[in-house]
């Protein structure tokens, strides 16, 4: 199944394995044309699912040369995003949905929520009798349970021991709420203590389905607490796709970006094409302004002279790489199966 007409796409076929294995060839290629070409850059992350694409790390002075290697079809900037809203509409309208005995309450839908971290072990996300479905859980299995299936973490290359878990105790909050918003579970009762009121009866939008931990805010920031760049939320993009989910969550804010020079505008743009829906802040939360309290310009990432941010460029020809993506989402059609191409 996938969103209207679109079909959705099984990242683990034959046809999408097979595509996947000569990607991960052409980029190999591209590395080691990038190590003789371009020295000092280097490969940080590569994507395959809902980009055809790698990370780089380079001198800027080194930029024009990385645009004009054979293969590369864009290059794209990296910009650095934070958790957004934390206010929860007081009526969404979900309560009739949910059907008899709640048995429509989300029941066997998968949302992948990309931001800061889950606490699996959060009252209001106690799993109440959910188990994981077949093939789960996945990744770091000591912080799922029976409703949060997938937790994995995005930091990267040198990251502190803490940035590499899917849950931080000092960080992951943003995406714990946002985590309770779509499936806590039903009748959870609130008290916060400190003399403020016991709050009983508490739902989810969804208490029914299961949640994907995605950290691709796996950085510590003093003014915005956990942040993440293109780089690691791309990441968490592709590998949320890949792992099956069948809806993707981003409350997050950023810099002003015209979504065609977004890498992560195109990768989810590429997920809703392999048939996956994402909920993002208004206008998407790769465009937004993070200035929704402060009314002021947003900031652009910081830099560091010593150490320019990693761009994400196609490691395919304009024509094969538009081209491969099509093929990628056309794998799961009955003429990809026979054929067994990707």
């Amino acid at each position: 199944m996938g969103v209207g007409s679109v079909q959705r796409l099984d990242a683990s076929s034959f046809g999408s394995r097979l595509y996947l294995a000569r990607l991960r060839s052409v980029q190999d290629a591209f590395a080691s044309r990038l190590q003789a070409d371009v020295p000092g850059a280097s490969v940080e992350r590569r994507y395959g699912v809902v980009l055809d694409a790698v990370a780089l790390r380079l001198p800027v002075r080194a930029l024009s040369r990385v645009e004009g290697l054979a293969g590369v079809a864009a290059v794209y900037p990296v910009a650095t995003y934070h958790a957004d809203t934390d206010t929860v509409p007081t009526l969404v309208g979900a309560i009739p949905l949910w059907g008899a005995g709640r048995s429509t309450a989300g029941q066997g839908i998968k949302v992948g929520i990309i931001d800061d971290g889950i606490d699996a072990g959060a009252p209001f996300l106690q799993p109440e009798g959910l188990r994981p479905p077949p093939g789960f859980p996945r990744g770091q299995e000591r912080f799922t349970s029976g409703r949060v299936i997938v937790a994995r973490s995005f930091a990267g290359k040198g990251a502190p021991h803490a940035d590499d878990l899917a849950f931080d105790p000092n960080v992951s909050e943003h995406g714990t709420h946002v985590a309770g918003i779509v499936a806590g579970k039903y009748g959870t009762v609130a008290r916060p203590g400190l003399g403020l009121p016991v709050v009983r009866g508490l739902s989810g939008v969804a208490p029914g389905a299961w949640l994907g931990n995605y950290r691709g805010l796996a950085r510590g920031d003093h003014e915005t607490g956990a942040i993440g760049s293109t780089v690691e939320l791309a990441a968490a993009v592709d590998k949320a796709v890949a792992d099956g989910m069948d809806v993707l969550n981003l409350s997050l804010g950023g810099p002003e970006i015209d979504p065609a020079a977004d890498a992560l505008s195109l990768a989810l743009a590429n997920a809703a094409r392999a048939g996956i829906p994402r909920s993002s802040p208004p206008a998407t939360a790769s465009t937004r302004a993070a200035t929704d309290r402060s009314r002021r310009p947003a900031r652009a990432p910081r830099r560091s002279p010593s150490r320019p941010p990693p761009r994400i460029g196609s490691s395919g020809s304009a024509a094969r790489s538009a081209g491969a993506r099509a093929r990628l989402r056309s794998c799961p059609s009955r003429r990809c199966r026979r054929s067994g191409r990707a």
